[in-house]
Parts: structure tokens; sequence; C-alpha cells
């Protein structure tokens, strides 16, 4: 009985050696399975017909695209691991100043070599520093080209009266009140091979659904995946692909198992 498929498939990444999930992909978009194969041929004659060939190389790739991106599937698709603790996470505020000549930063920052604190005037959107201050020399009586902090909560930030309407943008780090959780790409870790599951449903000529299994013993994910930030338009997916490897025990690269209810 003849099919057709209109579902996209639920699919689990195992772990190749002893086969435990790793994780379940269930807001997926799309799933494609591509086979080729590379073709050589003999040819000669009066018009150099072919005359024979020769199939090899089989290629089968299994393509996907992901509404939804979670940590732990960042750190398959990026062959990384993930990190969660508190971080030093950089700020940049803009301010107009009031007539108390002071401006309170929505955290302490946090100041060492690597984290440097900026204060500088800038135009009425806060985008664009002019001219910078710096710190002041005597404490709590900053001239008109300096800025002083109070030390009573370490927000506080005290300017000369001749700023009083004037824009300054405040550029800081701080650290963290909770744990951040950190996703990296790394110069030297790359995803890994895997095993596959997949569920989806082919719909035969009677119009009943049948359940298909796909499995494939032995997955490549490769290295190349996208991460796509905009602001309009329909919202990102995230594409990755596995290249499908012959498993070491068998010729089996991708394997369909249909319910088709047939005797």
């Amino acid at each position: 009985m003849r099919f057709g498929s209109r579902e996209v498939c639920n699919v689990v990444i195992k772990d190749i050696a002893n086969k435990k999930p790793k994780i379940y992909l269930e807001t997926l978009k799309m799933n494609n399975i591509e086979v080729g194969s590379n073709t050589v041929y003999a040819v000669g004659g009066q018009g150099m017909p072919k005359l024979i060939g020769w199939s090899g190389k089989k290629d089968v790739k299994f393509k996907n695209e992901d509404a939804l991106l979670s940590p732990e599937s960042f750190a398959v698709l990026s062959g990384s691991k993930i990190s969660r603790e508190k971080k030093v996470i950089h700020k940049k505020e803009k301010f107009e100043v009031d007539e108390n000549k002071k401006v309170i930063l929505s955290h302490e920052p946090s100041v060492d070599k690597k984290h440097i604190f900026y204060v500088a005037l800038s135009d009425i959107s806060g985008t664009i520093p002019s001219k910078e201050l710096t710190k002041a020399k005597s404490s709590g009586s900053p001239t008109s080209e300096e800025y002083d902090i109070d030390k009573s909560d370490n927000k506080t930030v005290i300017v000369h009266e001749d700023l009083v309407g004037k824009t300054i943008l405040i550029d800081y780090y701080y650290m963290s009140e909770a744990n951040v959780t950190t996703l990296t790409i790394t110069s030297d870790d790359f995803p890994k091979t895997f095993a596959l599951e997949a569920d989806t449903l082919f719909r035969t000529e009677d119009g009943i659904d049948r359940p298909c299994h796909i499995t494939i013993p032995k997955a490549k994910l490769e290295g190349k995946f996208s991460v796509n930030m905009k602001g309009d338009g329909d919202p990102s997916t995230f594409k990755f692909d596995f290249e499908c490897l012959k498993p070491s025990n068998g010729k089996d690269m991708v394997v369909f198992d249909i319910e088709m209810d047939e005797e």
C-alpha cells in the first residue's frame, strides 16, 4: 500500500556507546533524509557515449530544523559543555543628570583590570560617547570633567553641577546575583557521533496514519549549524545536519520500520 508523509519526526539523540538518551528533540519543524552517491562511467566509441557505470561513495544525510533551542541541545550541537555559576556581566546605562547632580546605577559595579568603569557625556540617544569623564582626584568634589562614586552604596555616581540636564552614559560590569547559564563555542571542541531514533507518521491511501520508526545506528553531527537573531519576520529556527555512517556491525545506515498491519 502506498503512503505519504506530512508529519515531522520526534528525535532522540543517544550515546553511541551505551545507547542512553542524551536529549529529545520534540519541537522540530523539518526533517529530511537525503541519499546520494557518486557514479563514474566508462565512455568510448563514436560520440563518446556512456558504456558502463560504477556507483559508490554512498552519502546519506539527516537534516533537521528546530523551532526552539535549549542549553542542552546547544551543547550537543557545539560539542561543548554547559556551566552554571555567578559571573561578571556587561551593562550600559544612559542617564539625564538631575538637579541633585547624581545618577544611580542598576547594579554595583565590579571593577578590575579586565572590567573597566567608563563614564562619558553622550548625545541624547546614549549611543555616541563624546567626552570621557575621569575619576575625581578629590573625593566628593568632581570638576566638570570628572565623576565620583558615593562609597556608601557604590552605585550612586556624582557629577559637577555644570552637567545638570546633560546626558551621560555609563559602561560597566557587575556580578550576577544568581547563577548564569554559560554556553561556549570553543576552538577545540567538536560535535560527536551518536545513535539516532525517530518517530513519525506515514498516511496510507486508506487514510490511516501508520507509525514509522526510523533508526540511524551511527550518525556524525556536522560541525556547521546556525543560530540566527533578528527583530522582525518569522521567528528564527536552528538548522543542523547529521552525516549517516556505516555501522561497524552491519551495512544498514538508515532503517524505516512502518506499522502497516500487513500479513
